[in-house]
């Protein structure tokens, strides 16, 4: 028995004789004196025999009725209380699941919780150590708040990555603090063409279209809490042009004495363009204006290498230069002469085939007839001094040019070489005698013979 006024654990309590305490239990007793007795032993009372009876504990019960609530990121700690039954004590959560971050050890709930939970249903279960052992049960709701919104705010504070025309664009907005999920808007200003807010994601994103220099444009987020809390930014967003790029790759050819005309095209860049010969020299006959190549030339030439270039009017400029070839193919060889004067036999001859077109020098031959004798064919000139008439002899004459490839045309004409002009040479006649033989000829020259 307890002697200094603590409390003992004792495994029996013996008493000997006939001892009767009125009206208490000796269990009842142990417990009231704070007694864990396994036993009670009773000798003797009458029988003078010795009896045992063995003291149940008190019934397992379970004291905690309700779990504290818990913040997102705040330390959380709670222990279940049981009484009853043998210690030690073994608890378990049988239903339910404890919101992320926290757990069950030895009865305490502890952890850091991070994930919000609205009074999720749990249920506990203790088993003592008893042999038989207790078991109790107790549902509770264990709540963890949301963390407390931070303020909201809005990290993209500068400026928008720059774009270019033609080219995918993507760029999201971003913000912290707050209760996400965010809505954004557009509150002014406008998206480059192609280009578009998605207000779930703060994603601007496309193909721009247009370019932009430096565009303003305002920006507010608004985050899910209640009351909601909003931010907003002034950003700017340039989108460059597409890169400038010269299409022209090659000049159709042309011709001299044939109106000649092509046009530089290009894409990309700030329009208008300015175009410009940087090297060579266009053929004689021809001009650069506004990116168009045009008029009549009046010379040939062979792969005439021209460099253009292209400016356009962005701030700062783009240019671009391509180098091309030029040829302008000499007129059409064309034969101008139709027909040859008339000669006369003994009369100084001359008659020079003529030509247009081609390369020049030409060169002439007779490729079907015969001249008439006295005259001969030189560098396209027929001459000579007939010594035998004809009647539109039929001549064919051929020219070719320089030109590579050369041309070369022909002409099927005809020449008449008029006989001399008849002339009688006889100026007097001689004298005669009578009696006497007499002869005299009259002579002539010219015309065609026989006379008569």
């Amino acid at each position: 028995m307890p002697g200094n006024g603590g409390s003992r654990i004792l495994r029996s309590l013996r008493v000997s004789g006939c001892v009767w305490l009125r009206g208490i239990s000796l269990p009842a007793l142990a417990y009231a004196l704070t007694l864990s007795l396994a036993a009670v032993v009773v000798n003797g009372c009458g029988a003078n025999t010795d009896a045992t009876r063995t003291v149940a504990p008190p019934p397992l019960t379970i004291t905690t009725t309700s779990l504290p609530n818990g913040q997102v990121g705040t330390a959380y700690s709670a222990t279940l209380a049981a009484t009853g039954g043998t210690t030690p004590y073994t608890w378990a959560l049988t239903s339910g699941t404890l919101p992320a971050g926290l757990s069950l050890s030895a009865g305490a709930i502890s952890g850091t919780p991070t994930a919000a939970a609205n009074a999720t249903p749990l249920t506990f279960t203790v088993t003592d150590s008893g042999n038989p052992a207790q078991v109790q049960s107790v549902s509770l709701t264990l709540t963890i708040a949301a963390m407390a919104p931070t303020t909201l705010a809005i990290t993209t504070t500068t400026s928008l990555p720059n774009g270019q025309v033609g080219t995918a664009y993507s760029a999201t907005l971003a913000a912290t603090g707050g209760t996400t999920p965010y809505t954004w808007s557009l509150t002014s200003g406008n998206l480059p063409a192609g280009l578009l807010l998605t207000p779930a994601t703060g994603t601007i994103s496309g193909t721009p279209t247009a370019s932009a220099s430096a565009s303003p444009l305002a920006f507010l987020v608004t985050d899910s809490g209640n009351p909601a809390q909003t931010k907003a930014v002034n950003l700017t967003l340039t989108i460059a042009p597409a890169t400038l790029i010269i299409t022209t790759t090659s000049l159709p050819s042309g011709q001299v004495g044939t109106a000649y005309t092509a046009t530089l095209a290009a894409t990309g860049g700030t329009t208008p363009y300015a175009w410009s010969l940087t090297s060579g020299t266009l053929p004689s006959g021809l001009s650069l204006n506004a990116g168009t190549v045009s008029g009549t030339p009046t010379a040939s030439a062979s792969a005439s290498l021209l460099t253009f270039a292209a400016t356009d009017s962005g701030n700062p400029a783009q240019t671009k230069t391509v180098s091309v070839t030029l040829t302008i193919a000499p007129a059409t060889l064309a034969i101008t002469t139709t027909s040859l004067p008339n000669g006369q036999v003994g009369t100084a001859y001359s008659a020079t085939l003529a030509v247009t077109g081609g390369t020049t020098p030409n060169t002439w031959s007779l490729t079907g007839g015969t001249l008439p004798a006295g005259l001969s064919l030189n560098a396209g000139t027929i001459s000579g001094t007939p010594t035998a008439t004809a009647s539109a002899a039929p001549l064919t004459f051929i020219v070719t040019d320089s030109g590579n490839p050369a041309q070369n045309k022909s002409v099927s004409l005809t020449l008449t070489i008029a006989p001399a002009t008849l002339a009688i040479t006889t100026t007097s006649l001689p004298n005669g005698q009578v009696g006497t033989a007499y002869s005299a000829t009259l002579a002539v020259t010219g015309g065609t013979t026989p006379y008569t």
